[in-house]
Formats: structure tokens, sequence, C-alpha cells
């Protein structure tokens, strides 16, 4: 028990240095780590995700907005529809059984690390985007953010690129505000369902925190596109594993 609890704050650490790389793929690692590694139910994984991945994700924006990394009316939009959307697939959560939550997550991430394996090019840049498009994107991801416990970080981040127009960098910082919105939702929704083992929670956070720090150095030794990959293969190998677990 001991160990599994070791190796799921090990891994911890390297979900918030992911999420610190490409302001994504916290969430989509964190459920299965917990309801695997650590032993936790997938309904109450949900939540803990959500705080994780959160506090990871506030970090990662502190230092995103110091470097002016972040587009205030983007998160604004996005974040309002994403708030919504969260509170909305927080209730749907309880209303499914945990082993459809967990083929859910398994398929969405065999999707995910196919996509990111296979993305070679850099994403055209979009001119304008109507507040009507940021909407409809923050809703979507916020609904799978409150139902998964996922950040959406990984759909967030590539929509802002290809739709929004926004660099990869401003794309980054950009998601982890939203993140950070969506997730204080999801887990205010949760909580009022269901109780949070906060004892077994500030670990991984504070795993996932050391995770975003170490991120900074990361960053300026290793090409995007290799860290991207590297970030693909990762989550299809874990995609399997909660498919046949």
């Amino acid at each position: 028990m001991l160990t599994g609890g070791l190796l799921a704050i090990l891994l911890a650490s390297l979900i918030g240095l992911l999420l610190g790389i490409m302001g994504s793929g916290g969430g989509v690692l964190t459920l299965p780590l917990l309801v695997h590694v650590a032993g936790v139910t997938p309904h109450s994984a949900v939540a803990m995700s959500l705080v994780v991945v959160g506090t990871a994700a506030l970090v990662g924006l502190i230092n995103a907005v110091c470097q002016r990394r972040v587009r205030g009316e983007t998160v604004l939009w996005v974040a309002a529809a994403g708030m919504v959307g969260t509170y909305l697939g927080a209730q749907l959560t309880q209303l499914v059984p945990p082993r459809i939550i967990m083929m859910v997550f398994g398929i969405l991430m065999l999707c995910v690390g196919l996509r990111m394996i296979g993305s070679r090019k850099a994403v055209p840049q979009a001119q304008t985007i109507s507040p009507l498009a940021y909407l409809l994107i923050g809703g979507g991801v916020g609904l799978l953010t409150g139902f998964l416990g996922v950040g959406g970080g990984f759909l967030l981040v590539p929509a802002l690129v290809l739709i929004g127009g926004l660099r990869m960098e401003q794309a980054v910082g950009t998601s982890l505000a939203v993140i950070c919105l969506n997730c204080l939702v999801g887990v205010i929704a949760h909580s009022r369902i269901e109780a949070i083992d906060w004892s077994l929670t500030w670990p991984f956070a504070v795993a996932a925190v050391l995770g975003v720090l170490g991120a900074t150095l990361i960053n300026k030794r290793f090409s995007e596109q290799l860290l991207r990959t590297f970030f693909g293969w990762a989550v299809v190998a874990m995609g399997l594993f909660v498919l046949v677990a």
C-alpha cells in the first residue's frame, strides 16, 4: 500500500510537469492514477482530480501571468461558458455507473493520445473568432471537466490555437486560467454531492505543483514536438490499461 502511494505521488509530479509544459495532460492522467494506483473509487476520484489539476494549474497560471502569456478577454468568454458546463457535468457524473465512466475515459484517452502523436505540423492561425465560438468551446470543455474530472486543456489548447488564432504560448497560459476556474466550480459542485478525502488529495496536489515548477526547467531543454509525442504515447498506454483493467 505504501509502495503504491509513493508511486502515485511520483506520477502526480509527472502530471504537474505535463500541465506546466503544455497547459494540458493533467486531468487525463490523474483520474486513472487515483483509481488504479491509489485505489480510489471513480466517483471520488473525479472530485479529487479536480483539486489536484486545479491547484497545479493555478501555480502554472501565476508564472504565465508574470510572462504575459494569458489572453484576458478570451478567458472571460471561455470560462463563463466553461463554469456552467462544469456544473452540469458534475451532476451527470452521479447518474453514470463507475465502469461506464472509466470506459468513456479510456476511449477519450486513446483518441487524445493518437491525435497528439499524429500531430506533426503547426496548425494554421485563424484571424478572428466570435464570442459565440468561444462560448461553445468553453461549454464543451467545461462539461467534460465536470463529468470526468479533467481540466480539458488537451482539447482547449488546440482549439484556442486552431480556432481562436492564439500563439501556442498564449493558448497554454489562457488554458491554465480557464482550467483553474472550471476546476473550482467542479470541486464546489462535487463537494455538495460527496465528501472529498482531503488527507489523500493534498499530497497529490503538492506533488503536482512540484511538477509544474520543474516544468520551467524542462521547457528549456526539450522541443515541444518531442514532449508532445512522449505525452501522446503515455496517454495511449494509460488508455489501453484503463479499458482492460
